[in-house]
């Protein structure tokens, strides 16, 4: 069997270079290569943008979007412009990751921290999404503590899960990273 990837499979002829750029302050933007160079295809409004990822799925480009301060967003490429089709209850998104394993495609989602900054809630339960029927539901949680990051490798014919971690509960640097061997 094929390792899974966070990478898109092979895109159709179709689809055009993308480049998506989350800000914290002023939320995302979406480049096109056009004419030799990037240019501003779509802006998404609002504070809190931290991560996209992208896959192709069903041959259709999907973008997710983990946003601190609101929920998270899924776009899906309509052949002009990205159109939202899901939010993600929750705040606190840090990162995104998809991942295909046999056949279903999975969405990770990294939490970072919630709350006022005088007193963060560092410790989190992160998600992990299954698509089914179209939608993305929750197949598992797991905790993280000031998570950052996330990615999916092969060991020994076994997939497992790095993840990221930045903040201890007490909100100190010193925080270990974790290696999970997925049930999903």
């Amino acid at each position: 069997s094929s390792p899974p990837s966070s990478a898109p499979s092979a895109r159709p002829a179709a689809f055009a270079a993308f480049l998506a750029h989350a800000d914290h302050i002023m939320g995302g933007t979406i480049y096109r290569w056009t004419d030799g160079k990037f240019t501003v295809a779509q802006t998404i409004e609002g504070m809190g943008g931290r991560a996209f990822d992208s896959a192709v799925i069903d041959g259709s480009l999907y973008l997710a979007y983990a946003n601190l301060l609101n929920e998270s967003t899924i776009f899906r490429f309509n052949g002009k412009t990205f159109e939202p089709v899901q939010t993600l209850e929750g705040k606190g998104g840090r990162n995104m990751h998809f991942v295909k394993r046999d056949d279903t495609t999975y969405l990770i989602r990294i939490n970072f921290i919630t709350g006022p900054k005088d007193a963060p809630k560092t410790e989190q339960q992160s998600v992990v999404y299954a698509l089914e029927d179209n939608r993305f539901v929750v197949a598992t949680t797991f905790p993280t503590f000031g998570g950052t990051d996330a990615v999916t490798f092969q060991r020994r014919g076994q997939t497992l899960l790095a993840v990221s971690n930045s903040l201890s509960k007490e909100v100190r640097f010193r925080t270990p990273s974790m290696i999970y061997r997925p049930s999903w």
